[in-house]
């Protein structure tokens, strides 16, 4: 799918267009989904009770009384009974083909029904939602996560907390608050949001929040973990006459002294590193994510057409069609990559750096064998490779202080 107003090729679930800022044309199926008719159902599974309501109407569940959620869930024929199946049933019991399923119970039974209706064209919500909001300030930067699923915030960025929890418009882009967005992405009122960011910004969403809605604070992790040492912060060593100590005892106070003082400095580096995780800058990974993957590709396309041109004027070798296939899964890895990125997928710096380093190193083989590109003197050439595996340690050491924003 790509923007109608800029022609930029968007997400899968994109509302909104990451280079230009407007907003994503729904398409038909979204219009009707908006106007789709909902049924409410609450199964409690410890009593296998049942209630299925619309439009104030009660569905009839005698059929299926003392039977299994993973029976009645499709269709069954028991002692002359004929059940059709939840779909079928339902889609009979409300006139419509295509309706919202609102089902309030635990996570295995809903996990049952999702499976079930996984073909149907039923929209199924439940209760157990769950909003991950990031906010930064330094820069202004929002990340919010929906059921594990990235959402489009494209809107957001470079704007405060409190601009964005309010509706506002931007030329002919309308934003409906956060609060009403994510009800509409999510098809109810009902769900969990955990924030993660500074803890006097929560008020501004507590404020506006609605009565069904949750919020909770979610605390970053801290990588770095201070080593816990005695408790011996609170020894006055000042007030010990050194004089009238033995030699032995004038050894243990002094120590006492060192240790006191490096209780004190890690303390506070501890207490630094906590503050720093809590403002980090996402430039470099918004650079990378946008245009530095994208050169790896160009550039991964430009070493096939070398290889293509080397094979025609030397004629066909196997080295050069090696080379020629690496390059194409270099280019195959870069977009791979560059999907991970925009959707804070897990582990994306490990394989960022596994991806980096197998790069280098067909770069260093080929260059000195079958393409024998001229090295030059053996130590600027060192030099330049332990430069090169210098910058590939600083990539995966700043992706690794963001590792807590990679949770999908």
């Amino acid at each position: 799918m790509y923007c109608k107003n800029c022609g930029y090729k968007l997400g899968e679930n994109a509302k909104f267009c990451r280079n230009c800022g407007a907003r994503v044309q729904e398409t038909e199926e979204n219009i009707t989904t908006k106007n789709l008719k909902r049924v409410k159902a609450t199964y409690i599974k410890d009593s296998g009770e049942l209630k299925i309501t619309y439009n104030e109407k009660k569905f009839d569940t005698s059929r299926i009384k003392n039977i299994s959620i993973e029976q009645w869930a499709y269709p069954f024929l028991n002692k002359g009974i004929k059940w059709n199946g939840l779909y079928e049933e339902l889609k009979d019991f409300t006139g419509c083909t295509e309706f919202i399923l609102q089902f309030d119970s635990d996570e295995e039974s809903f996990a049952t029904i999702k499976n079930a209706l996984a073909s149907q064209p039923v929209k199924l919500v439940g209760t157990n939602n769950t909003v991950t909001i990031v906010y930064s300030e330094n820069p202004f930067s929002t990340r919010i996560t929906i059921n594990g699923k990235v959402f489009d915030t494209t809107l957001l960025q470079n704007r405060c907390i409190d601009e964005w929890i309010q509706p506002f418009q931007v030329r002919e882009v309308h934003w409906n608050g956060i609060f009403k967005e994510l009800e509409d992405y999510i098809g109810t009122d009902k769900y969990t949001v955990y924030f993660m960011g500074d803890q006097k910004l929560m008020s501004y969403l507590i404020d506006a929040c609605p009565e069904t809605v949750s919020i909770f604070y979610k605390a970053f992790k801290v990588h770095q973990k201070s080593k816990t040492l005695p408790n011996i912060g609170n020894i006055n060593t000042e007030k010990i006459n050194m004089d009238n100590l033995t030699d032995m005892a004038q050894k243990t106070v002094s120590s006492l002294k060192e240790k006191i003082n490096n209780t004190t400095e890690s303390t506070t580096k501890t207490s630094s590193t906590e503050t720093n995780n809590q403002e980090l800058s996402m430039k470099w990974y918004d650079f990378l994510s946008k245009y530095g993957m994208i050169f790896y590709m160009i550039s991964s396309c430009l070493g096939v057409v070398f290889c293509i041109i080397m094979m025609s004027m030397v004629g066909f070798g196997t080295d050069y069609l090696i080379y020629a296939l690496c390059y194409v899964a270099s280019a195959i890895v870069a977009l791979k990559i560059r999907k991970r990125l925009l959707n804070f997928q897990k582990d994306t710096n490990k394989i960022l750096t596994i991806y980096f380093s197998v790069c280098v190193a067909v770069m260093a083989i080929a260059n000195n064998t079958t393409l024998r590109v001229a090295r030059g003197p053996f130590i600027p050439w060192l030099l330049s490779q332990i430069v090169v595996i210098i910058l590939i340690y600083l990539n995966y050491t700043y992706f690794k202080k963001r590792e807590h924003l990679f949770c999908n």
